[in-house]
């Protein structure tokens, strides 16, 4: 038992010593085939149009009447800072940056170079741009900030245009009837008349001071309930690019080439069922070996033992003739069968 586990330990280590034997053997075709990936893959990143990123970062602030330490008010600060997280890729912001900055694209490309991320467990907004200019990402997320806090001022305006439209026509109409029956009562009318129109005058007064205390409420309430969006850090010029990263791209195709390399080499080396040494002839058919001849050159078509007698070659032939002879000492040799006369 113990000396078969000994056996299966020589044999893994002596298997994983020819694996290292033989990437050792083929390191200048690893070696080579890792160069010339790195090599092709730096001309390509030199040739690539570097990409330049920038970001600019948002905060959105909760209306006075929102704001709450409850689960409540919690949850509806992050749905809307969502919401406007998705309302900054919409169309009317990418048209409206395309227009100010006079850009030659569409929303679909301009949106293709532009990414808005959520700060977790905040209220920021982070716009990043990426472009083939630094000075233009630069521009193009400013504007964007720009751009969409004017939009949300807008839309949260709108709410209650109707309404203040509504209450201002009705001070202005209220502000010229007073204006009137001053005029009148000025003109020195009859007592009844003046008293009449004195009577008028306070009632207008009264609905005038009812309009004008609405339409505060209607801006009060539109202040208490709009969402602030500034700007907390705009954007600024990039300096280096973002892609292509040259040196880290180069490495690794570099480390993939060799890698590639070496899974070839294991794979040729593992269908490759051919004997190239004694050592796997003993293990793959458990025979001993009787003598090995080195590779030599023939003079003249005659034995080498007769042209170098005292030749190395000369002496593997005697040993080959020894051996044979001493592996039938127990059992005599009636036959012994060529294969050939070549590796």
């Amino acid at each position: 038992m113990n000396q078969i586990e000994q056996n299966e330990g020589f044999d893994s280590a002596d298997g994983i010593r020819e694996t290292l034997y033989l990437f050792w053997a083929w390191a200048w075709l690893i070696v080579l085939v890792g160069m010339l990936a790195g090599f092709v893959t730096l001309l390509v990143s030199l040739r690539t149009t570097p990409i330049y990123q920038t970001s600019t970062r948002l905060l959105v602030s909760d209306p006075p009447a929102m704001r709450s330490i409850d689960y409540t008010g919690i949850v509806n600060s992050q749905t809307i800072t969502r919401t406007y997280a998705e309302m900054l890729e919409e169309r009317p912001v990418l048209q409206g940056v395309i227009d100010q900055l006079g850009l030659p694209t569409t929303p679909e490309k301009l949106k293709e170079t532009i990414s808005v991320e959520l700060i977790r467990d905040t209220q920021l907004l982070v716009v990043s741009v990426e472009h083939p200019s630094p000075v233009l990402a630069s521009e193009i997320a400013n504007t964007i900030a720009k751009v969409f806090t004017d939009r949300i001022r807008e839309l949260q305006s709108q709410r209650y245009a109707a309404s203040r439209e509504s209450l201002a026509q009705q001070v202005s109409d209220m502000e010229k009837r007073i204006e009137m029956t001053n005029q009148a009562i000025a003109n020195g009318l009859e007592p009844d008349q003046k008293v009449q129109l004195e009577a008028r005058l306070t009632e207008y007064q009264r609905l005038y001071s009812n309009l004008v205390t609405n339409y505060e409420q209607v801006r009060l309430a539109e202040a208490q309930t709009s969402t602030n969006v500034v700007v907390s850090e705009p954007a600024t010029i990039p300096i280096t690019p973002v892609s292509p990263k040259t040196v880290r791209n180069t490495l690794l195709a570099m480390a993939a080439g060799m890698l590639f390399a070496a899974g070839m080499v294991f794979t040729f080396d593992t269908l490759d069922d051919t004997i190239k040494n004694p050592d796997e002839i003993r293990r793959m058919f458990g025979l001993s070996i009787l003598g090995m001849i080195a590779r030599h050159e023939s003079h003249d078509e005659k034995p080498i033992s007769l042209v170098q007698p005292r030749s190395p070659v000369s002496e593997s032939f005697r040993t080959l003739r020894t051996n044979t002879i001493f592996a039938g000492v127990d059992k005599p040799l009636y036959r012994i069968m060529v294969t050939s006369a070549t590796p």
